[in-house]
């Protein structure tokens, strides 16, 4: 019994093998391209709302190269809950000599942020001078007398850190210089033994060379206490 095909009744239905041919190798047919020079000429040249500017990557970094960003403390969970703190944006500052100014940099030196701060005030400053001087006896507006002001307060805080700095420079080079002395005079003494002593005296005078270095040590930092407690502040009222 012959099998009942699907698509016999279907017309123009091909019944033969698929062939797949292709044709035969020539020594003067090639698919590489006739030319692999690339030419500038295009057809989108002629439209103006292309943009052919040409990209400067050193101009490109020298906008960002000087902005650092703090992520250390940023929330990148999904939480709703709590409030999210963002990531923090900051930008050095190069000045004269070279170096960068960074006001949020955590390695910046105490002397470093004085000597910003007092780089910043000289420049606002020079701008309130540049402003008064442009006024011309024109009446003063009243944000710069409030900034002169605000600027006087925070000179004389300035002057008060230098101060406290200074102050604390000079405990710190006295306590260096008078702590190895006091050490020296504090150093116990080599027992010397005699072969006519008896183990008893020995032992007594082991015993209170122990106890007196014990009371030299603790008269050492009995004074080393009382000095820590003599604050800047105070140096600078005395």
């Amino acid at each position: 019994m012959a099998q009942v095909r699907k698509y016999a009744a279907l017309p123009d239905l091909d019944e033969s093998p698929d062939t797949y041919e292709t044709p035969d190798l020539t020594d003067d047919a090639s698919t590489l391209p006739t030319s692999t020079a690339w030419s500038e000429t295009s057809d989108t040249e002629a439209n103006p709302n292309i943009s052919r500017t040409k990209l400067q990557p050193d101009e490109a970094r020298s906008q960002f190269q000087s902005s650092r960003v703090d992520a250390r403390e940023t929330d990148f969970s999904d939480r709703v809950s709590s409030k999210r703190r963002a990531y923090v944006v900051s930008n050095r500052e190069q000045g004269q000599d070279g170096d960068d100014y960074d006001s949020e940099d955590e390695n910046e030196s105490l002397q470093r942020k004085l000597a910003r701060l007092n780089r910043e005030m000289q420049e606002v400053q020079s701008e309130l001078d540049k402003r008064r001087s442009e006024a011309n006896g024109i009446q003063a507006h009243p944000e710069d007398e409030d900034v002169a002001a605000q600027l006087a307060q925070l000179s004389t805080a300035l002057d008060g850190m230098r101060q406290s700095q200074s102050a604390q420079a000079r405990l710190s080079k006295q306590l260096a210089t008078s702590t190895p002395a006091k050490a020296d005079a504090l150093a116990v003494p080599e027992s010397t033994r005699s072969e006519e002593v008896t183990k008893e005296t020995t032992d007594t005078q082991t015993l209170n060379k122990v106890a007196d270095f014990d009371a030299r040590l603790a008269l050492l930092e009995r004074q080393l206490g009382i000095t820590s407690l003599d604050t800047p502040e105070a140096s600078t009222a005395n």
